[in-house]
């Protein structure tokens, strides 16, 4: 029988993954050229919060035994990355462009840190840690890439702003999109005799 901790860690992830589609939706609607206050940003704003949610059962899960601290610590620091992000969401939609891109450049920072501290905390004995690993890069340098977008959207260069955002947020859906899957073979792995 699986443990609770698999089951919450591994409906975190699922839940995480489809937030970052669906913020790599919104991004991808603001880049063809929707304007800040439109629905591109809403979904943006939606996923990131989906995005949280995820973060947190898996964070609850891997605080469970107590061995998983720096996992935990990065999953946690993911959860305020990704709030925060949902809130500048809410900011940006309220007409506070200055406010809400500053806060979107700190959840994206505070984001990228939490993947860094979870790849680099990956007990290497897993059976797919070289995925989880390469997952988690991939969603810290996305997350980082973001902040970079929303700095340049901060400078007033709207179009390589958005268009970098688009890009970071298609590299944490790949990134959440490996580890998922790493996740989910390792699930099913514990079937196989």
């Amino acid at each position: 029988m699986r443990s609770y901790e698999r089951n919450l860690e591994l409906a975190g992830a699922f839940i995480q993954l489809g937030g970052t589609a669906i913020a790599a939706a919104g991004e991808t609607i603001t880049a063809a050229g929707e304007s800040e206050g439109t629905a591109g940003q809403g979904l943006i704003g939606a996923g990131n919060g989906t995005e949280a949610a995820g973060n947190a059962l898996q964070a609850i899960a891997l605080s469970e035994n107590g061995t998983r601290v720096f996992s935990a610590l990065g999953s946690w620091l993911q959860a305020a990355g990704n709030s925060t992000n949902a809130f500048a969401s809410f900011v940006l939609l309220k007409g506070s462009r200055e406010a809400g891109l500053r806060l979107d450049i700190l959840g994206d920072s505070i984001q990228a840190v939490g993947a860094a501290i979870e790849a680099a905390a990956v007990d290497p004995s897993l059976f797919y840690a070289d995925e989880i690993i390469t997952g988690e890069y991939l969603v810290s340098f996305g997350a980082g890439v973001e902040a970079i977008g929303s700095w340049y959207l901060l400078q007033g260069k709207e179009q390589a702003g958005n268009s970098i955002n688009a890009f970071g947020s298609y590299l944490q859906f790949t990134g959440v999109a490996l580890i998922s899957g790493a996740l989910t073979k390792d699930y099913i792995r514990e079937d196989v005799p």
